[in-house]
C-alpha cells in the first residue's frame, strides 16, 4: 500500500476492508464527483489535471482506455499495488521502447506512475469491476 505524508488513519484498518472478491478496492471518481466537493473552478482544474495525466499514460504505454471509462480516474493514494501488475508494467514499457523501464519512464516526463499502473490493471482485466463509484457514506 502506498501512502502520502498527508494520509492519516483515524481508526483501525483491517485487510478485509481493502479487498473485494480478490481485487484491491481503489477509489475512483469523475468530474461530477469533484463538483460535489469543490467549487466549479477547482473541480474543472482537478478534472483537467487528472485527464492530462491519463493522456500522458496513454502516450507512454501506447494504450487507449475503453470509452466507457474515459472519464473515470483512480485515486492515487492510498492505493494497493499488485506485484504482478507492476512487473507487467515494467515488462510492457521495456518491450515497447527496447530500453530499461526506469530510463524510459524518467525520460517520458511529465507523467505520473499511478495512471500507468491503472492502465495495466485495466489491461489485465482485474480492475474493471472495481472502477466504480465508492459509496462515500460508508465508514
Amino acid at each position: 500500500m502506498t501512502l502520502d505524508a498527508d494520509i492519516i488513519f483515524s481508526k483501525r484498518l483491517r485487510s478485509d476492508q481493502l479487498f473485494s472478491n480478490g481485487c484491491a478496492i481503489v477509489n475512483a471518481d469523475c468530474a461530477e464527483d469533484y463538483l460535489a466537493i469543490y467549487n466549479v473552478e477547482t473541480a474543472q482544474l482537478e478534472s483537467g489535471i487528472k485527464s492530462h495525466r491519463y493522456v500522458d499514460a496513454e502516450r507512454v504505454l501506447q494504450l487507449m482506455r475503453k470509452p466507457g471509462i474515459k472519464n473515470r480516474f483512480c485515486g492515487e493514494t492510498p492505493v494497493i499495488l499488485s506485484k504482478a501488475i507492476l512487473e507487467g508494467l515494467m515488462s510492457h514499457v521495456a518491450q515497447i521502447y527496447r530500453e530499461p523501464w526506469p530510463q524510459v519512464l524518467l525520460c517520458c516526463s511529465p507523467w505520473t506512475e499511478c495512471p500507468c499502473i491503472f492502465y495495466m490493471r485495466i489491461g489485465a482485466d482485474c480492475c474493471i469491476s472495481i472502477i466504480q463509484s465508492v459509496d462515500r457514506s460508508r465508514s
